[in-house]
């Protein structure tokens, strides 16, 4: 929940907030670091580095929440990244662009 907190406060362009929390959860999530999350408040910070170094983590966590990443649209402004393309390749994601309603 902090990590998606600190993505709501990041998005609202209070990044002082959303760094605050990041470092809370860097010190105090020691063994389940919610990385997916992480990567998704470092895209709303605009860090692309910090983002891909999060989602590869959560690929060698194997996290789930992986399998939705060609879809969330937190990542909308990766999506033509190398970087990212290379993470969607290695979950084993089609390369797609968001359904859009």
């Amino acid at each position: 929940m902090q990590a998606m907190k600190a993505h709501t406060h990041a998005v609202a362009g209070e990044t002082s907030v959303a760094r605050e929390i990041l470092n809370g959860l860097k010190r105090n999530c020691v063994n389940a670091m919610p990385s997916y999350d992480m990567a998704a408040v470092y895209a709303a910070l605009g860090e692309t580095t910090q983002t891909i170094e999060w989602l590869n983590r959560a690929c060698q966590e194997r996290n789930m929440k992986l399998f939705t990443l060609t879809q969330d649209p937190r990542f909308d402004l990766l999506r033509r990244q190398p970087e990212f393309m290379q993470v969607v390749e290695h979950v084993g994601l089609p390369q797609s662009s968001p359904i859009r309603v």
